[in-house]
C-alpha cells in the first residue's frame, strides 16, 4: 500500500497545482476542459471549481499522508467518483467536452478508483 499513497501524493501535488492553474488561466482553461461549450461558463465557475479542485488536492494528500484511516480513505473515494461523474454527466449529457479532454481526468481516477474500491471492499 506504501507504492499507492506515493501514487495518491502525487495525484494531490498534480491537483494542487491544477488548481491554481485554473484560477490563473480561466480563459485558457474553458477551451481545453469544455471546447465545445466554452461560452457557457463564468468567472464564478472557475472560482467554485478552483475551491473543489483545491480541497480534493488537500483532501487527497491528507489521505496519501494517512493511508490507513478508513474514514478518510473511503471519503477520498467518493470524491474521486463525484468528479469522474461530474466529467462523464459533461461530456455525455450536457455535451459540453470531449474524450479527449477527459483523458487525463480517466487516467488518473480510474486507476485510484480501481485499487481504493478493491482495498475498501477487502477492509
Amino acid at each position: 500500500m506504501e507504492s499507492f499513497a506515493i501514487w495518491l501524493f502525487i495525484v494531490g501535488i498534480y491537483r494542487f497545482f491544477m488548481s491554481f492553474l485554473i484560477l490563473a488561466h480561466s480563459n485558457a482553461i474553458k477551451k481545453i476542459i469544455y471546447p465545445l461549450k466554452p461560452n457557457e461558463t463564468t468567472p464564478l465557475f472557475f472560482r467554485v471549481l478552483f475551491m473543489w479542485v483545491l480541497s480534493n488536492s488537500l483532501l487527497t494528500v491528507i489521505t496519501a499522508l494517512n493511508i490507513d484511516n478508513k474514514p478518510l480513505f473511503v471519503l477520498t473515494w467518493i470524491s474521486f467518483v463525484i468528479g469522474l461523474l461530474h466529467y462523464m454527466l459533461e461530456q455525455f449529457y450536457f455535451k459540453t467536452n470531449t474524450l479527449k479532454n477527459n483523458l487525463s481526468q480517466l487516467i488518473f481516477a480510474t486507476p485510484c478508483l480501481v485499487i481504493m474500491g478493491i482495498k475498501i471492499i477487502n477492509w
